[in-house]
């Protein structure tokens, strides 16, 4: 019995040695807590890392500092020449302001990835995509998007390293466009809006064309129509790269009168970064979509 009781220490000593010696478990982020370790300085274009054909730069591009704060993972080392690239895709924009970094952990990469999915939903961002690939040693990657600026994002990308930790890399990407000109802004009072909109129809294979006119006389409509386009705060003199099919709607033309006879002119090719609306000789402005359907509705 004396013996048995002997054994049975041992185990338990042997037992609580090993313990001692397990590798300490991960981090895990506060739900709903933000805590910010690393601070991303923005530049236009792509950067000197990225393995991807040169970006051309608007000549316009604010060129104000632009810097993004982000989580960083706890112990996180950062490395002193980059593994990869850092941002695997982006938007061909030639306002696009681009910041990179890359660290390295010893653990996990599904601990590391589940670490930051809490933490950037603290710190104001949400899950805008996944991606994977094995092109690259960051073979894995979570786009989070900002909750209060629609033109940022955040690629992680992670990546196993040879000793069976983590390489964490970030991609900040930023669309910054400059400040709206101010004498593309409608002032009235306007007496009428004269509206005229091109459409099609496809006969043998083929777009007719006809357009249709109006001339607005409702003032609660030509409220509208001033107050939906001054509202928009979008505005770029170079577009991207756009593709897509044949539109049958479209170009779009407005004229405000006001009681005096005098005019402003306003042009839309089309709603969305590809088209642009333009008003008393500047272009363009991007229309998010909610002018479109007003001059559809109303035409």
């Amino acid at each position: 019995m004396k013996r048995a009781l002997q054994l049975a220490a041992g185990v338990l000593a042997a037992m609580s040695s090993l313990a001692g010696l397990r590798t300490p478990s991960s981090p895990v982020a506060a739900a709903g807590v933000c805590t910010t370790g690393l601070t991303l300085t923005l530049h236009p274009g792509l950067p000197p890392s990225a393995q991807h054909a040169a970006l051309s730069v608007a000549r316009d591009i604010p060129r104000a500092p632009v810097s993004v704060s982000a989580p960083l993972y706890p112990g996180a080392r950062p490395l002193t020449s980059f593994g990869a690239s850092a941002i695997p895709e982006y938007p061909a924009d030639p306002y696009l302001q681009t910041g990179v970094a890359e660290y390295r952990t010893p653990a996990d990469v599904e601990a590391v990835k589940a670490w930051y999915r809490t933490a950037f939903a603290g710190c104001g961002w949400h899950r805008n995509g996944s991606m994977e690939t094995n092109a690259s040693v960051l073979d894995s990657g979570i786009t989070f998007a900002s909750n209060s600026n629609h033109n940022l994002t955040m690629e992680m990308t992670f990546g196993d390293t040879p000793t069976g930790g983590t390489y964490i890399a970030y991609g900040a990407e930023e669309i910054t466009y400059p400040t709206r000109p101010t004498g593309s802004y409608l002032h009235g009072p306007f007496s009428q809006v004269r509206a005229a909109l091109r459409r099609a129809v496809m006969k043998k294979g083929q777009p007719v064309w006809h357009t249709e006119r109006r001339i607005v006389t409702a003032r609660p409509i030509i409220a509208r129509f001033v107050q939906t386009i001054n509202a928009i705060t979008e505005y770029h003199t170079v577009s991207g790269v756009c593709s897509g099919g044949l539109s049958l709607v479209g170009p779009a033309w407005l004229t405000f009168v006001r009681s005096d006879g005098s005019v402003v002119h306003a042009f839309e090719s089309g709603w969305g970064w590809c088209g642009g609306l333009a008003v008393n000789g500047f272009r363009w402005l991007i229309d998010p979509g909610s002018v479109w359907k007003l001059i559809n509705a109303e035409t």
